[in-house]
């Protein structure tokens, strides 16, 4: 899969908003393939620092490539960024930025199951430790479906959309985001 590098405007915007003055520590809690990253550390001089943390695995490889010139200025940890001050270890930031939602590298590798537009496995988790969205769907009732895409997705038409969901799935299963996206233009 290629690499995705790009620096919006909206980045560079959001770091200088950011960066109050030179240097400094910052966590990326969300650094993904370390674009917002590596724009902290070009800008904010050769003495900052940042932890970036995230939960997918691939895109902290590509972080990792993206900013292994910067050293030992940049820490990369595979986590929840809720898990910060543990990760800091008592050390202040000065700044933090989360980019939040789901990323343009999720999107762009149908394999990663995140995409409606090409057809792979219903999958959607961050790494191997997450619960894909087949298994969910295969081990759950039209209730807890609802609840998840009410809660979740702040789905307005939850409950048909997990009753044809659980429709489908019953009478020829359901593994790829295709089906899902099929299950879901069926109630639109």
């Amino acid at each position: 899969m290629p690499t995705v590098r790009h620096t919006p405007v909206l980045a560079r915007t959001a770091v200088d908003l950011l960066l109050a003055r030179s240097g400094g520590l910052f966590v990326d809690g969300t650094v993904g393939t370390g674009g917002h990253a590596e724009l902290i550390l070009e800008t904010a001089g050769p003495s900052a620092e940042v932890v970036g943390v995230d939960r997918d695995p691939g895109a902290l490889a590509e972080a990792r490539t993206r900013l292994a010139g910067f050293g030992t200025r940049i820490t990369l940890v595979r986590a929840n960024f809720r898990d910060v001050a543990r990760l800091l270890g008592g050390r202040k930031a000065d700044g933090f930025l989360l980019d939040l939602g789901i990323s343009s590298y999720q999107l762009s590798d149908a394999t990663r199951g995140f995409s409606y537009q090409a057809n792979g496995p219903l999958d959607m988790a961050m790494g191997e430790d997450g619960l894909s969205v087949a298994r969910f769907i295969s081990s759950s009732g039209e209730r807890e479906i609802a609840d998840v895409l009410r809660d979740y997705g702040e789905e307005r038409r939850a409950r048909a959309i997990a009753r044809e969901i659980v429709r489908m799935r019953d009478s020829r299963g359901m593994a790829t985001t295709l089906q899902l996206r099929e299950a879901i233009a069926k109630v639109a």
